[in-house]
C-alpha cells in the first residue's frame, strides 16, 4: 500500500540532476514553492541574528510561536487523514508478529 502511495505522490521525492539523486527535496518546496526557499532561509538567518543581539527576546520568541503554530496547522489535517491507515498497518503488523510470521528481536 505504501508503494502505491509513493508511486501516486504528486510531489517529487528526490531532486533531479546535478548528482543529487540521494538528496531529499527541501521540505518547504511543496508548501511554499522552490522559489521561496532562499528568502525563507534569509529570514531565518536574520531572526537567528536578532535573537542573538536583541536585549529583549520577545519578538523572536513570538515569531517562533507563530511558525510552530503554522506547522501544526499544515500537518494536523494530514495526520488526521492518515491515522486510519497507520492504525490498520499497525494492527496488521502486530497480528503477523503474534502469529509468528515475523521474527521477534530482543
Amino acid at each position: 500500500m505504501i508503494r502505491k502511495l509513493i508511486k501516486e505522490c504528486p510531489v517529487p521525492l528526490r531532486r533531479e540532476g546535478r548528482g543529487t539523486e540521494d538528496a531529499p527535496v527541501a521540505p518547504l518546496s511543496p508548501t511554499i514553492g522552490p522559489r521561496a526557499i532562499l528568502p525563507y532561509k534569509f529570514i531565518f538567518v536574520i531572526f537567528v541574528f536578532l535573537g542573538m543581539v536583541l536585549p529583549e527576546f520577545k519578538p523572536v520568541y513570538n515569531f517562533s510561536d507563530v511558525t510552530v503554530a503554522l506547522m501544526v496547522l499544515c500537518n494536523l489535517p494530514a495526520v488526521l487523514l492518515l491515522s486510519p491507515h497507520v492504525l490498520r498497518a499497525a494492527k496488521h503488523y502486530f497480528r503477523r508478529l503474534d502469529a509468528g510470521e515475523m521474527p521477534r528481536y530482543k
